[in-house]
């Protein structure tokens, strides 16, 4: 994926969880990144996506590639349901990791809310 593509936008209705293989992704609230505030950026191994993911909800952020070059693997929620049924103990490590992730990015987003309204 070249620098400046969009892997998503917020609004987007695809449920897809993405893991970052190498380069790496800028999370913002809307793209281009000048134009939205900056939510995480995330590196190789790193998954994103995790909200529509989960809950089947639209986008609720936008990410792309500012700089260089990224390449993902994308997971539909399809497949992983289809996984989960013939793996469940695994599936249920992978969905605790996935509520993990989701609790530190909300409470890094709530900082920054505070530190703005503060």
């Amino acid at each position: 994926m070249p620098a400046h593509a969009v892997v998503f936008n917020a609004g987007d209705t695809d449920h897809d969880l993405l893991v970052v293989q190498s380069g790496h992704i800028t999370l913002v609230t809307q793209w281009p990144p000048d134009k939205g505030l900056r939510l995480a950026t995330v590196g190789p191994g790193m998954a994103f996506g995790e909200m529509a993911f989960l809950n089947g909800a639209a986008r609720t952020a936008s990410a792309g590639v500012e700089r260089g070059t990224a390449h993902l693997v994308r997971l539909s929620r399809a497949h992983f349901d289809a996984w989960a049924r013939q793996h469940p103990e695994a599936a249920l490590t992978v969905m605790n990791n996935l509520a993990q992730i989701g609790a530190r990015r909300l409470a890094v987003t709530t900082r920054q809310l505070r530190a703005v309204l503060e």
